[in-house]
C-alpha cells in the first residue's frame, strides 16, 4: 500500500510540476521559476490541503534532483576557467558576501533583533543559490559566456564562503546557548 501512495504523490508531484513548466515556457521565464512554485503549492504548508501525503518520501526525490542538477552544473562548468580568474571573483565574491552580512545585521538590528539573530540574518543575506543561477544559465544556454563563466565562479567561491559562515555560526551558536 505504501507503494501505492508513493506513486499517487509523485504524479501529483509530476502533474503539477509539468503544468507550471508549461505556463513558465508559454511566458517565456526560465523553467525553474516553475519548479519554485510548484514546489509552494506542492509543499506541506500550502493550506487548505495537503497534496502530497508522504512527504518524506518526496523529499528524498527532491534531495536527488538538487544533486543531479548539481551534477550538470559540474559537467557544464569547468573549474579551469574558474580558477583562471584567479583573484578578482575572490575579492568579488569576499565583498558581497561581507556587503550582504553588514546589510542583514544592520536590518536586524534596526527592528530590534538582538545581535545574534542579526548576524543570521545577515549570514542568511549572504548566500546565494548557485543551483538556481546556474540552472537558468544553462535553460539559456549562455552557460558558455565569460559573464556567465564569472558569475558561477564568484558563485562557487560564494558557496565556500558559505560553509565557512555556517560552521562559524553553529559553533557560535552552540556557545552561545551554553552560555548564561
Amino acid at each position: 500500500m505504501e507503494h501505492l501512495i508513493l506513486l499517487e504523490d509523485w504524479a501529483v508531484v509530476m502533474a503539477i510540476s509539468a503544468l507550471l513548466i508549461l505556463l513558465c515556457h508559454k511566458l517565456r521565464l526560465p523553467t525553474v521559476f516553475g519548479y519554485i512554485i510548484a514546489g509552494m503549492i506542492i509543499g506541506p504548508y500550502t493550506p487548505p490541503h495537503l497534496l502530497v501525503t508522504d512527504t518524506s518520501s518526496i523529499n528524498i526525490f527532491t534531495d536527488l534532483g538538487i544533486i543531479l542538477l548539481l551534477f550538470s552544473l559540474c559537467l557544464d562548468f569547468s573549474l579551469k576557467k574558474i580558477y583562471r580568474l584567479g583573484i578578482k571573483i575572490v575579492l568579488a565574491a569576499l565583498f558581497k558576501t561581507l556587503f550582504m552580512i553588514g546589510i542583514g545585521f544592520a536590518t536586524g538590528l534596526a527592528f530590534g533583533w538582538s545581535r545574534m539573530d542579526s548576524i543570521f540574518l545577515g549570514a542568511i543575506l549572504s548566500i546565494s543559490s548557485t543551483a538556481i543561477v546556474a540552472k537558468i544559465l544553462i535553460d539559456s544556454r549562455k552557460s558558455r559566456e565569460q559573464t556567465s563563466v564569472v558569475m558561477i565562479g564568484i558563485l562557487v567561491v560564494e558557496d565556500f564562503f558559505a560553509i565557512l559562515i555556517i560552521t562559524m555560526l553553529s559553533s557560535l551558536a552552540s556557545h552561545t546557548a551554553l552560555t548564561p
